[in-house]
């Protein structure tokens, strides 16, 4: 299974310039054969809290129409994050979209980084599921959840084996950024796939450094920090040989702190 990771610089004034880098990047992706692209956190405008109404009149539903529209003509799935509104609450969401599909996927980020007022405007999810199985079971995680592992874990009792996550990470604490992703691979014997957007957007200066860890927490492949993709495949198999040689999993002691 092939996976790209697309690091970009948003736009936050204009979705339709991010729209068309995606839809180049989806090209790409597809001439390598590539299974899924993976996206920043909010990829078509990010943090631009002050646009925001007007954006989500754009992009509901006609986000959903133009990510399909590129996931169908590359036949190339497409995840990152994007606005969804539910009665009269908006909701950071995270959606895999599948080519020649109707339905996405979805997960609603659970943790608010409320010190840049994200609260202000957006309702926290209120779980987690499986996003899909095929060709192993694969969950998703926003930014900031990174910091909560027991989020992994949980998703890893599910049975979780890929982790999605999208992400808007500044490069003051790029060195967080690594470290954490780095744990959450090892300590739950999965995969660990994170892409985040990179530039200056506003006044913060985005981190790029998209990363692909294995099971064992191996790096499979980073970028730096300028535009960029990553394309890397993982092995379907690996999850399960890693967990049966070296069974921490099952040391759990959940009787104690779960």
């Amino acid at each position: 299974m092939r996976i790209s990771l697309f690091q970009y610089q948003i736009d936050p004034l204009d979705p339709t310039r991010n729209l068309q880098k995606i839809d180049t990047a989806a090209r790409d992706a597809s001439d390598t054969g590539s299974h899924l692209l993976l996206l920043p956190e909010l990829c078509l405008h990010g943090y631009n809290y002050r646009d925001f109404p007007r954006m989500t009149e754009w992009f509901l539903p006609e986000v959903n129409a133009a990510i399909q529209a590129i996931c169908d003509r590359w036949q190339v799935n497409i995840s990152g994050t994007f606005i969804e509104k539910e009665g009269n609450s908006f909701y950071n969401t995270f959606a895999l979209f599948s080519a020649n599909s109707i339905e996405s996927m979805r997960y609603r980020k659970t943790h608010l980084f409320n010190q840049l007022g994200e609260g202000d405007f957006f309702t926290p999810g209120d779980g987690f599921a499986l996003l899909g199985t095929d060709p192993l079971p694969i969950a998703a995680a926003i930014c900031y959840d990174i910091r909560f592992p027991e989020q992994f874990r949980k998703l890893t009792d599910l049975g979780c084996q890929l982790f999605l996550i999208s992400a808007e990470w500044p490069a003051a604490r790029v060195d967080h950024w690594r470290a954490l992703l780095i744990s959450r691979a090892i300590e739950n014997q999965a995969y660990v796939v994170a892409v985040n957007c990179c530039g200056k957007v506003f006044n913060t200066e985005f981190a790029g450094n998209s990363i692909a860890i294995d099971p064992w927490g191996t790096i499979l492949g980073e970028l730096g920090t300028v535009e960029s993709c990553l394309n890397f495949d993982i092995d379907p198999g690996k999850v399960k040989d890693i967990r049966s040689r070296f069974p921490v999993l099952d040391d759990i002691r959940r009787d104690l702190y779960l």
